[in-house]
């Protein structure tokens, strides 16, 4: 009897890198996916995971490599969909080109892979597919727009997905992690650096405050182990919840004060991220000197 098959995104390292690890471990056989072919050899080697270099947010590329392997498995049984990155720019500034590629890695990956999968998980009656979501699918802050729309967006998949195919015996299940402590945060600021970086940005002073602001949300920050032993358990477990939380007790409450008190969570938000010093700052973005 084949052992088990699963599909997982994003895959080189950090989260994605831990949850191949435990489904290895778990007797699963995985194929991991993501860009790096450095960074797959490396975990190939450390796991026996099948290697898979694509970039997810090439729709004709992915499908290619996905059809590939489900002709040489019987299905898939698990899939989870665990790549995405962020975006670090005001609304005003955000590289629409950029953005549509975080569209295309975050929110339409996604959702072409489940298309690819859910045929076989069908056919079967049985099959889980895992959307790793992020706390930022409740919360939209400062210069976070682009990514929590990603994030937003994700979890309105998730729950309309869960409802369509629960009748054919596939459960979707959804986690959604408060701050990691994985390389997120870098490559969110290197994908906006250009932005970040303009000092005649009527934003700038804000910009600058940024990485002060990442380092104190991070100190709560879980571990990349931690929250793929969430991810794993909950898509093997037989009536796992339809939304896994994975933070803690003051994002918790983050996000009951911003649905009761919206107004005042605003308030401490732009304090917090130095938002009240924007209308002191001239056209070109100096300070101004009275």
């Amino acid at each position: 009897m084949s052992p088990p098959f699963a599909i997982v995104t994003g895959a080189s390292r950090g989260i994605g890198w831990h949850i191949v690890e435990q489904l290895r471990t778990r007797g699963f056989a995985v194929a991991a996916l993501a860009r790096s072919a450095a960074e797959l050899q490396a975990l190939a080697a450390a796991t026996g995971c099948i290697p898979v270099v694509v970039d997810v947010g090439d729709p004709l590329a992915l499908k290619g490599v996905v059809q590939t392997l489900l002709s040489n498995h019987a299905a898939c049984d698990l899939l989870v969909n665990n790549a995405g990155y962020g975006l670090r720019s005001a609304v005003e500034e955000i590289d629409l080109r950029e953005f549509r590629r975080q569209l295309e890695v975050n929110l339409v990956a996604p959702i072409l892979l489940s298309q690819l999968v859910l045929p076989g998980m069908r056919s079967r009656r049985r099959g889980t597919i895992v959307h790793v979501g992020s706390v930022a699918g409740h919360i939209s802050t400062p210069l976070s727009g682009a990514y929590a729309a990603t994030k937003f967006g994700l979890r309105a998949i998730a729950d309309a997905q869960r409802i369509e195919v629960a009748p054919f015996g596939i459960r979707v299940v959804l986690v959604e992690p408060g701050p990691v402590s994985t390389a997120f945060a870098k490559v969110a600021e290197e994908h906006g650096a250009a932005v970040l970086a303009d000092a005649h940005s009527p934003y700038h002073p804000t910009y600058q405050r940024l990485s002060a602001h990442l380092h104190s949300l991070h100190r709560s920050a879980w571990s990349a182990p931690d929250v793929a032993a969430r991810v794993v358990e909950a898509a093997l477990a037989t009536r796992a919840p339809a939304v896994v939380p994975a933070y803690g007790w003051f994002l918790w409450v983050s996000l009951k004060a911003r649905s009761m008190l919206p107004h005042v969570f605003d308030a401490l938000v732009a304090r917090r991220m130095g938002f009240g010093d924007l209308g002191q700052t001239s056209a070109s973005g100096a300070p101004d000197q009275g």
